[in-house]
């Protein structure tokens, strides 16, 4: 039952589903609060839009590095939306690290939030010659790395801010996304999942759209959940926990 339920489906459509049974029902708690459904829709698509104005299109993989926050949420489902793929970050690594899954990735961008506690504009310039953000990337440490989009209270230079996507997303075509989401299937890769590399380094596992959803439904089956229930989890957004299990459960 369960596989025919998700067989050729993306996170897109689950979203879309979901939007249409909830609406205005809070799917998810963040630090800075309550998200609904469609508020979670309306934002993701905003920021989806923002990334095809800049070229970002199926297929592309954009970087993910932040903890736990709302900003996480929309650009998941935005990338899921346009087909292409995310790459959960460890919040923990190390220059060296960063580089690396970068790499190996082949990330074109980098969404990273500005932390207190976490000093990633810090650890990012140990990648820049000069420790200059502006003008220099692609470089030869990083050549695949297009651009850096910055969540943030302060201007980054060298940054996009993710004001200034979500800005970008309203200027943008509505069309564009509608016929970029038609061209996604079940079977595209929705993430690089990046492994704990405890005998080597970390290798880069390929998820699928339908494969996630599944693996999330699992989880439900055997947590027995509905949808009177709220559920907690502090595992981070750069694990299959977090990425998986944590995101795809409200919907």
């Amino acid at each position: 039952m369960w596989e025919k339920q998700w067989t050729g489906k993306t996170i897109g459509d689950a979203l879309d589903k979901a939007v249409e049974r909830y609406g205005d029902e809070v799917g998810y708690v963040f630090t800075s609060g309550e998200l609904t459904y469609n508020r979670l829709k309306q934002t993701s698509d905003l920021v989806a839009r923002g990334l095809l104005s800049l070229g970002v299109t199926k297929g592309d993989k954009v970087a993910i590095w932040m903890a736990g926050y709302a900003e996480w949420a929309f650009v998941y489902f935005a990338l899921a939306r346009i087909g292409a793929i995310m790459v959960p970050v460890n919040t923990r690594y190390r220059p060296e690290e960063i580089k690396y899954v970068l790499n190996k990735s082949k990330a074109s961008l980098l969404v990273f939030k500005e932390e207190a506690n976490k000093d990633f504009v810090g650890l990012l310039k140990q990648l820049f010659p000069g420790e200059v953000f502006a003008g220099n990337l692609p470089n030869e440490t990083l050549p695949s790395l297009r651009a850096l989009i910055a969540v943030s209270d302060r201007r980054i230079d060298g940054c996009l801010g993710f004001d200034e996507l979500i800005a970008a997303g309203k200027a943008a075509s509505e069309k564009a996304l509608l016929q970029a989401a038609s061209e996604v299937t079940g079977d595209d890769i929705a993430m690089l999942q990046f492994t704990s590399g405890t005998t080597a380094m970390p290798k880069a596992a390929m998820l699928f759209h339908s494969a996630m959803l599944r693996g999330a439904w699992c989880g439900c089956e055997v947590l027995q959940l509905t949808e009177a229930d709220r559920f907690f989890s502090p595992q981070p957004f750069f694990h299959v926990g977090g990425s998986i299990q944590v995101m795809l459960t409200p919907i």
